[in-house]
């Protein structure tokens, strides 16, 4: 098991500032912490995505209503075959 890092004053700070318009994977990668830990520390300090970010590409497992995959499924599947490609 890992050891738990405690979080520093600037990477709170990179935190509280780009957290709301940043993918949350790049952020992970740019404080070497897992999206886990960002998304952990970032509900502690009540961050939120941006409108505009959950508006944009990067944020489709985000979106309430999103059904990602669903369109594969149909599409593939037609009762318990699956259609060619």
């Amino acid at each position: 098991m890992s050891q738990r890092r405690s979080w520093q004053e600037c990477e709170l700070t990179m935190l509280l500032l780009q957290y709301a318009d940043t993918p949350t994977r790049a952020l992970a990668r740019s404080l070497g912490r897992s999206e886990s830990a960002i998304y952990g520390r970032a509900a502690i300090m009540g961050l939120k995505k941006s409108d505009t970010y959950l508006a944009g590409p990067d944020a489709c497992r985000l979106r309430r209503g999103d059904n990602v995959g669903a369109a594969c499924c149909l599409l593939c599947f037609q009762g318990d075959t699956m259609l060619p490609q």
